[in-house]
């Protein structure tokens, strides 16, 4: 399989599939126009991540209910593995652990869902990779 690289300057005008390539129209005069390749480079940065911001939105949707959807299924697991923990070696750390995870585990599962969002927001909109 072929390994396809955007082109720093021109990759917004091939970026969009039919027919939202429509969009890019407008804007064929100042790529025709502009000679300066780092004002190419930075115009075609700003556009790719306007145009890219419709697909970011519908898969962090996607990606947030997916994530709130497991996490019950997550504390169980982790629960069910700090209860073997506490039966292989009874202790009383293991015990107060068990304890307090089951009580607040469901709080602590809260900030990991927030962190997971503006992450998967941030390495989707990163453009330092070098593979599509």
């Amino acid at each position: 399989m072929p390994v396809y690289k955007s082109d720093k300057k021109y990759g917004a005008i091939i970026s969009l599939i039919p027919p939202f390539n429509i969009f890019v129209v407008p804007l064929l005069p100042f790529y025709i126009a502009s000679t300066n390749p780092d004002t190419l480079k930075v115009f075609n940065r700003i556009i790719l991540k306007i145009f890219y911001f419709p697909v970011i939105l519908v898969t962090s949707v996607v990606f947030t209910v997916i994530n709130v959807a497991l996490t019950p299924f997550a504390y169980f697991y982790a629960l069910v593995h700090k209860i073997l923990i506490l039966i292989r070696v009874p202790s009383c750390g293991a015990f107060a652990e068990v304890l307090f995870y089951f009580v607040f585990g469901p709080i602590l599962h809260v900030p990991n869902i927030i962190i997971d969002i503006f992450d998967f927001v941030s390495f989707s909109y990163d453009d330092n990779h070098t593979r599509v």
